[in-house]
């Protein structure tokens, strides 16, 4: 089954099916960065990244602006070791921006932060737990919401944008 086509590629977790899908609207990193810079403020990240050749934005860069994050986590596995990411039998893909719906990761997390260790499903059902895979570094980040931003014809102004998204100064 197609990561692309968004359909159930299998696993379950407390009876829900656990399946990854493409994010429509955000243009996939080029394979060949080695790592994106996030800008990160409270509950607020900001990626920024180079567009694949493959897309309409091509040698420009973007800024994905994710919103009620709870957790963003940078480093490995890089490509020759992301078969080992515990979500790629569910159909996690290399050199992808992806979402991992039903993601375990989101009950563990929650249910670490609780004092209780208990997660109401109505809290869970808040966060999603996206997935930015790169040649030398995942970026993971569960967050409520994203937003993208862009296209930015160099690096530096998305850097500017993901500073000003992140601290509210003008851009």
């Amino acid at each position: 089954a197609s990561l692309r086509d968004g359909r159930k590629l299998g696993g379950t977790m407390d009876n829900a099916s656990i399946f990854v899908r493409q994010l429509p609207d955000v243009p996939p990193s080029d394979s060949n960065i080695q790592a994106m810079d996030f800008v990160v403020n409270g509950t607020k990240v900001v990626l920024v990244y180079e567009v694949a050749g493959n897309h309409e934005w091509v040698d420009q860069h973007v800024c994905v602006e994710f919103h009620g994050v709870r957790k963003v986590v940078g480093g490995l596995p890089n490509d020759e070791a992301f078969q080992n990411h515990p979500l790629y039998k569910h159909g996690l893909e290399y050199y992808g921006d992806q979402e991992d719906v039903n993601s375990p990761w989101i009950d563990e997390q929650l249910r670490i932060a609780d004092r209780d260790g208990k997660v109401s499903e109505s809290r869970e059902r808040e966060l999603r737990h996206f997935v930015f895979a790169l040649k030398e570094d995942t970026v993971e980040v569960l967050a409520e919401s994203y937003k993208v931003h862009g296209p930015f014809v160099n690096l530096g102004d998305a850097r500017r944008k993901a500073a000003s998204l992140a601290w509210g100064v003008p851009f």
